[in-house]
């Protein structure tokens, strides 16, 4: 800034405030002293109530803060911590101490005890009575309580699922609420307790820890009159609290100080007023009408920073040429300046702000729409008014996604992840909503669905995501399980994305790749399947599983193995067989337990008959997943050395799925389980994918004809077809053949015709606990090899 000479407008102000206040004592002079007591009794007044609304607003707003705050806590609890909300509550407390800045918070039964002992000390009025209010109310209270200090207690009623209703209390002081308010109030502000008659009983300070005084003195001390003209020292008023009608604010002004000051400057005004007056009019006139025109120009220029017109500020600002500067000059310098920074920060502002919408809206893995967005949109869709009876929700869960991630890394998975989004937005087009709703779990949003629609946009789907992927040089087959739920109105969006996640749910028990419709139905079965998940975890640890055998004989009925079944030895329900829990052990992360269990079982019994039946083979089927692990082999191993058993007799069933899934990975595996001696068996063999090029290759020993071939022999001529030959390659490749699910003598018959080399079924025995085993065996062995027929 060049050296010039600073003409303060400072003095400019001052003139101008000395003209007001020259015209304003003329005007009050005027007035009679009663009329100034009246204005002042309206200005106290306003202010007052002005205070109390703003002390009032700030209890409402606390309490509102307060009850958002504790609902949000306890509607994102996990369900899991449910059951123990006051183990949650103490866990959290810091957390929600800091975020709420609470200083007290308890748990109520409905009774109005407590449920956190030992809990914060509070006022008597925090009873039962006042909990049962609030229970009945079924919605969020606050109460106004003091003791040594004074507080606002906020009640919110908490129902959860399974769970007795509780009363959730938290405390805050009202010092901490309204303190703010305060600091810079020439007035003192009390709570005034109030009985049936609407008389003062107790006075609580608002600021500070003081137990409550009676309020006869306060009353009689306000209420006294003093002074020249006999008028009220102290100017109070009593103001209502919403929602607590016994306690009331009090606020009070000392008015001494003022009224003096009144009479002063009232001798004064009377000797200097007139002699001033007209010499300020004169110059505060001359010297302000310039000013007030750069004032306005400097205005109207904010006007358009405001309006983000920069350029247009820019040229009104203009180029300094004077001299001398003023106050006025420098805002115009920095007004210039400011243009430019509000330049910037106002794109830098708008980059953010679609940013921030593009994360909270956006899954930034696929770019796809998330939750909240497609929630949104299924919401808006209902509340548009339109005709939903052909829209529907359709949720898609990309199976054994786990196992892919655990295997190939999560980077792999993303990738997949990304790649499978690509598919289902190519299928479903441009007119259906499509969104990632977490994990590998997709939702879309079909506005418009035909009945005639359904199954080809179902199998699109499908078909899209079923095409190889290759990641990694590792071949992938992906399949999807898919649940819908229709639109209907009176039900929400969340509810509506939950029924069609329990159909997708329910696909996935059914072995995935696969699509179901929800039905209300779905729920019940929902229920019991929490309850069978908790009896499952007993099951393992009180061991109530059980081992069954089931025979594998030659074509002369002669038994040559068996198959490891398990069967669960309920308490209450009786045997159960395994579709009846394995797939919730499934859903449950167990399967790998079971499996370990199943193959601890087998090896225990083939260590029984080591020395009686060292032919006899036992086979157990191991899941995809625990097939698949890094740990499968060594734990294979150390079990096959912890029993001594000859690795020859013990063979293991694999599903074709698993082989498909990834072929590499499943030959791997394959090949170090052949090195330790143990037989490989294809369980299900034909209803898979295979491709004949990969069964050429691969070192298994048998092939096991799933019985969907089987079972309408000799009636199907194309069960019967596909049966030969299945047995013809898998003679011709060198594989034994077991058919499955042989229950009649016609069918016996059919597969000796086609040299099949065992066969399995009712037809031969049921499956049977494995101590019967051994009589089946000694029975066989005591008719010289004769059929056993259970």
């Amino acid at each position: 800034m060049p050296n010039t000479r600073l003409f303060s407008l400072a003095t400019k102000a001052q003139l101008l405030l000395t003209a007001f206040l020259a015209l304003s004592l003329l005007a009050l002079l005027y007035f009679h002293w009663q009329e100034q007591n009246r204005l002042r009794e309206t200005e106290l007044t306003e202010t007052k109530l002005k205070l109390a609304n703003q002390l009032n607003a700030s209890l409402v707003k606390r309490f509102q803060s307060d009850t958002s705050l504790l609902q949000q806590w306890v509607s994102r609890l996990p369900a899991a911590q449910q059951p123990n909300l006051v183990a949650s509550l103490l866990n959290d407390w810091a957390l929600l101490r800091t975020a709420g800045g609470f200083d007290g918070l308890q748990l109520y039964n409905r009774d109005g005890s407590a449920e956190i002992v030992p809990g914060p000390e509070w006022p008597a009025a925090i009873n039962a009575d006042w909990i049962n209010a609030v229970y009945r109310s079924n919605t969020p209270q606050f109460l106004l309580a003091c003791s040594s200090y004074c507080s606002q207690f906020v009640g919110i009623p908490i129902r959860l699922p399974q769970q007795p209703s509780r009363i959730m209390v938290s405390e805050t002081r009202l010092d901490a609420i309204s303190g703010h308010l305060l600091r810079e109030q020439e007035l003192t502000i009390y709570l005034i307790s109030t009985n049936a008659g609407n008389k003062w009983t107790q006075v609580f300070p608002l600021l500070g820890d003081t137990q409550g005084s009676d309020a006869g003195d306060l009353q009689t001390l306000l209420e006294t009159e003093s002074g020249p003209f006999n008028t009220r020292r102290f100017h109070h008023k009593l103001l209502p609290i919403p929602g607590t009608p016994d306690i009331h604010w009090l606020l009070a002004t000392d008015e001494e100080a003022y009224l003096t000051r009144r009479l002063d400057l009232l001798k004064l005004q009377l000797v200097v007023g007139l002699m001033v007056l007209v010499s300020v009019i004169c110059a505060s006139w001359l010297v302000s009408r310039h000013h007030l025109r750069r004032l306005y120009r400097q205005i109207n220029t904010l006007r358009l920073l405001a309006d983000q017109q920069f350029d247009q500020a820019r040229a009104r600002l203009g180029s300094r040429n004077r001299k001398r500067i003023d106050e006025l000059d420098l805002l115009g310098e920095v007004a210039a300046d400011l243009t430019y920074q509000l330049e910037a920060t106002a794109r830098s502002a708008d980059s953010r702000s679609r940013e921030m919408e593009r994360l909270a809206l956006y899954d930034p893995l696929t770019n796809l729409p998330n939750r909240n967005l497609f929630v949104y949109e299924v919401q808006q869709l209902l509340d548009s008014g339109q005709d939903i009876n052909r829209a529907a929700i359709l949720v898609i869960d990309v199976d054994k996604f786990q196992r892919i991630n655990d295997s190939l890394g999560h980077q792999s998975g993303d990738l997949l992840l990304s790649k499978v989004a690509d598919r289902i937005r190519a299928a479903i087009g441009n007119k259906d909503f499509c969104a990632r709703l977490s994990g590998n779990i997709f939702g879309v949003l079909i506005p418009n669905l035909a009945n005639t629609d359904l199954k080809i946009r179902i199998n699109k789907i499908s078909e899209m995501v079923r095409q190889p992927l290759i990641i990694k040089q590792q071949k992938l087959i992906i399949t999807v399980s898919m649940g819908m739920a229709p639109l209907e109105h009176g039900t929400s969006a969340m509810e509506l994305l939950r029924n069609a996640e329990i159909a997708m749910y329910r696909a996935k028990q059914q072995g995935g790749n696969s699509f179901l419709q929800f039905t209300p139905e779905f729920k019940s079965i929902s229920r019991s399947k929490v309850s069978l998940e908790a009896e499952i975890h007993r099951a393992l640890e009180q061991k109530e599983f059980r081992l069954y055998l089931q025979s594998k004989v030659d074509m002369s009925s002669t038994i040559r193995g068996f198959e490891a079944l398990c069967r669960w030895d309920h308490p209450d329900k009786g045997v159960l067989a395994p579709q009846d829990f394995v797939p919730v052990m499934t859903d449950l992360g167990l399967q790998s337990q079971l499996d370990k269990w199943m193959l601890e079982a087998a090896c225990r019994q083939l260590k029984t008959w080591q020395n009686l039946y060292p032919d006899v083979m036992i086979s157990v089927n191991v899941a995809s997943d625990h097939f698949s692990h890094p740990s499968f082999l060594t734990y294979l191993q150390q079990t096959i050395n912890r029993y001594g058993i000859k690795p020859g007799q013990l063979e293991l069933e694999i599903t074709e799925t698993l082989l498909m899934e990834n072929i590499t990975l499943a030959l791997q595996t394959i090949e170090k389980v052949k090195a330790l001696g143990v037989s490989i068996a294809i369980d299900d063999f034909g209803t898979g994918y295979s491709s004949l090029s990969y069964l050429k290759n691969l070192p298994v020993d048998t092939l096991k004809i799933d019985r969907e071939f089987i079972k309408d022999i000799p009636y199907d001529e194309s069960d019967m077809h596909i049966s030969a030959v299945i047995i013809f390659l898998a003679r011709q490749l060198g594989f034994k053949v077991v058919a499955e699910g042989v229950e009649t003598s016609e069918q016996l018959v059919f597969l000796k015709a086609n040299h099949c080399d065992l066969a399995q079924g009712y037809l031969f025995s049921k499956p049977i606990p494995a101590h019967k085993a051994m009589i089946v065996l000694e029975s066989q062995r005591g008719s010289s090899g004769q059929a056993f027929r259970a």
